[in-house]
């Protein structure tokens, strides 16, 4: 797993964050899911990495099932579906949220203040995180960060 999660870390192009999302099946990529928040190459591998930690569940897609619309005229759409597991190793949320707050890429930083709303919003820890980034260059980081500071004033 060591020397998998470690093409994952050094791989600068290809599918490296569908295959981290299939990898999370199997709780031995869980050490290994620091590291690649804070090293992998692409943003969408620490993305993933950092969304994983923030929810502190491991998620992978299994297939999809159909939801209707209108069943009596056939009419549905195909939805996804999930399995989830708990992480087995104790990672910091909060330290790896900081940590993702200061990544280069606007994907990292908007996953992490995603990971703020859902687990940390109200709290004291989650508006120091989402405060410089009230000026962020993202459009999309900023509109987080300033929800965040409104619903923690």
């Amino acid at each position: 797993m060591a020397k998998l999660v470690e093409n994952l870390r050094e791989a600068r192009t290809g599918p490296g964050a569908r295959i981290l999302r299939e990898l999370l099946r199997w709780p031995a990529v869980d050490p290994h899911l620091e590291k690649l928040a804070l090293q992998a190459w692409q943003p969408a591998v620490r993305a993933v990495a950092v969304q994983t930690v923030g929810a502190m569940q491991a998620s992978w897609r299994t297939g999809s099932e159909i939801q209707w619309i209108d069943k009596s005229m056939g009419e549905g759409r195909s939805v996804p579906r999930f399995e989830r597991r708990p992480l087995t190793t104790a990672i910091s949320r909060l330290d790896m949220i900081g940590a993702a707050t200061r990544d280069g890429s606007a994907l990292v930083r908007k996953v992490a203040l995603d990971s703020i709303i859902r687990h940390e919003l109200g709290s004291q820890a989650g508006r120091n995180l989402a405060l410089p980034l009230a000026n962020d260059p993202s459009r999309a980081v900023r509109e987080r960060a300033a929800f965040i500071l409104s619903r923690t004033a």
